[in-house]
């Protein structure tokens, strides 16, 4: 009888366990069911953003976005377009098939054409209807991360890719440029 009485408790402890790891398991998982459309990923802060994606697995996005942008993203940076100004950066810390996000940011991007080249920065002129645009006329980039070919020229159309900071200076300036490259 005594006998029976420990198994009894043993068996009772061990669907606890399960019951339990079940549940903690179930807690943890991020459903897909609760991620926003991108629109809305770009109306966020980015305090917002990171706090929102952290904790998903890199296939689940995916899922509810569609693929990222073959040519934007790279083996552990995935970028969306959310629209014509907007991208979204998703990097992961890549642990086999289950690499969780890590870090995001919602990037600007703007087209502009270029006014004057000097040693380490592009004056350039926004395309009207942009945010760079309302907040300057004139925005200086700095050369960094720019494709090596072809070299801009004044009055060339660049792409530019960009953290969102724009320092209020005139003429204004861009503190991190992701990059820039010639499109016209």
């Amino acid at each position: 009888m005594k006998n029976n009485i420990h198994k009894i408790l043993l068996a009772l402890a061990v669907i606890g366990i399960l019951i339990s790891a079940w549940f903690v398991a179930y807690r943890s998982h991020k459903s897909t069911s609760n991620l926003p459309q991108l629109s809305a990923i770009a109306l966020m802060d980015e305090a917002d953003v990171n706090e929102l994606l952290v904790g998903y697995y890199r296939t689940q996005l995916p899922d509810v976005w569609g693929g990222p942008d073959p040519e934007l993203s790279g083996e552990n940076t995935w970028v969306w377009v959310i629209d014509e100004h907007t991208l979204l950066s998703v990097s992961s810390n890549k642990v086999g098939e289950k690499a969780k996000i890590v870090s995001t940011s919602v990037d600007s991007v703007f087209k502009a054409e270029v006014l004057e080249i000097g040693n380490e920065s592009i004056l350039v002129k926004p395309e009207g209807g942009t945010r760079e645009a309302n907040s300057s006329d004139r925005i200086e980039v700095p050369m960094e991360n720019m494709e090596p070919s072809p070299e801009p020229q004044v009055g060339d159309t660049l792409m530019i890719i960009h953290a969102g900071d724009i320092q209020e200076t005139y003429p204004a300036r861009l503190v991190s440029v992701y990059h820039i490259s010639v499109v016209e």
